[in-house]
């Protein structure tokens, strides 16, 4: 080995592991400048591969409140057999996602005057934000249904009632009411 191939086989070993760190950050939907920067940086950006990034929709507080109290009602020694707790983070991924478009539909029409189209964006966005609030408004319901489970063991009722906050959630991508047709 010369006295060059060893610091370039560690700067190469960094930058690859560092890639790594960036792709992974990248897939759990932190920004790309935080991704790129996990080049460098990539030992403190370790800790940001397990978080989700928070939002900043209008919704994301109610958000992050729902799911904070559904996690404590599920850490509950009595939820503890609980067998579907990991469907709950696509659920919440879907809330955070469909947040921030609720966010950049509020962003573009800040900035959109009186046309037709306008109109009916602000009618999709109305009925996406009411769609937002009843899973909300859901998962109060599955909290109670958690309790029940762990009086009675009803698994399928508890099951049923995160399959319809699940549908109702992946029904938020879609925009029903209006299309553009430019």
């Amino acid at each position: 080995m010369t006295g060059w191939t060893a610091p370039a086989l560690v700067i190469a070993a960094w930058l690859v592991i560092g890639a790594g760190v960036g792709i992974q950050l990248e897939r759990k939907g932190h920004p790309s400048s935080t991704a790129i920067s996990a080049l460098v940086v990539w030992p403190i950006l370790m800790s940001l591969i397990n978080t989700i990034p928070t939002a900043t929709g209008p919704f994301s507080e109610a958000i992050q409140r729902a799911f904070h109290s559904l996690n404590l009602t599920i850490a509950d020694p009595l939820a503890a057999d609980v067998p579907w707790s990991g469907e709950l983070a696509s659920l919440h991924q879907s809330l955070i996602d469909a947040d921030a478009r609720l966010a950049m539909v509020d962003r573009l029409l800040s900035e959109s005057d009186d046309s037709d189209a306008s109109k009916g964006l602000h009618k999709a966005r109305e009925h996406a934000a009411t769609e937002l609030q009843a899973v909300l408004a859901g998962l109060a319901d599955l909290r109670i249904q958690i309790g029940l489970y762990a009086l009675e063991g009803g698994e399928q009722s508890v099951q049923a009632e995160l399959g319809a906050l699940q549908a109702r959630a992946r029904a938020l991508s879609e925009v029903r009411t209006t299309r553009w047709t430019g």
